[in-house]
């Protein structure tokens, strides 16, 4: 990626029906202004959903822990292991492929990400899809 001339923005959607579609939207005309952006969702959810084709724009998937779960599980044990699996491998992930990101913009459902792009030191800011 060419960080040098171009702001890179990592954007990171809440991964569930109503949320995703906005989020790339907002992705995409970031992306048509110039901006070199990294669309990150779950394994699971690219998997399933149809992104399109955009230049400036990037897909990165990071494992939400998904593929262990066996059986059905409840929202709030969906929502907690988005939490703490997909937090942590998502900052593995900005911090080995995505040094050179300037900011996060990330759904209003996960406040969490905050903390994030401060252990990150990348700024941050809030979407509400």
């Amino acid at each position: 990626m060419d960080t040098g001339r171009k702001a890179q923005v990592v954007v990171i959607p809440y991964p569930a029906q109503g949320h995703i579609n906005p989020t790339l939207a907002f992705a995409k005309s970031l992306a048509s202004k110039g901006l070199l952006v990294a669309f990150v969702t779950t394994t699971s959810i690219s998997k399933s959903a149809n992104f399109s084709d955009c230049a400036s724009l990037t897909l990165h998937t990071v494992s939400n822990g998904s593929e262990h779960v066996e059986g059905t599980e409840t929202t709030e044990a969906d929502f907690n292991r988005l939490r703490c699996k997909f937090s942590t491998n998502l900052a593995d992930y900005i911090d080995g492929h995505m040094r050179g990101a300037r900011a996060i913009i990330y759904d209003s459902v996960m406040p969490w990400m905050l903390d994030i792009a401060k252990n990150c030191m990348i700024y941050e800011m809030c979407f509400h899809a």
